[in-house]
């Protein structure tokens, strides 16, 4: 997914931020991997230094609200490294529990149900 211009947005502090899992897969449905995220965001918040306003996680996509400090990184070094750390390792538990299948099985159902790219 294309960073929208968030690259532009260096000396700005407030943010609401939707983000969404590829083909909207109803990842978080899973009570383990919303702890990992809200694990992920704790993390950073640690090391970015931002402040978390409000959150929520739906199914396919999450949205919260945060205060960056400029300072110590920008939304996209932010949402760049809990998107990429989650991932990794929801993927490491999906691949432990040979469940990688539920995932290429739901991405290929997903491709079936979106209208073709002309």
């Amino acid at each position: 997914m294309g960073r929208r211009g968030r690259n532009n947005l260096t000396e700005e502090r407030f943010y609401f931020v939707t983000t969404t899992v590829v083909k909207f897969t109803p990842i978080f449905t899973n009570q383990r991997f919303c702890e990992i995220l809200i694990s992920n965001i704790n993390h950073y918040r640690e090391k970015y230094k931002f402040v978390v306003l409000g959150f929520v996680i739906m199914p396919s996509h999450f949205h919260w609200i945060l205060i960056v400090n400029p300072k110590y990184g920008t939304i996209s070094d932010i949402m760049r490294d809990i998107k990429k750390f989650t991932a990794w390792q929801i993927f490491d538990i999906l691949e432990e529990s040979n469940n990688q299948e539920f995932l290429k099985l739901h991405f290929q159902q997903m491709e079936k149900l979106l209208p073709e790219k002309k």
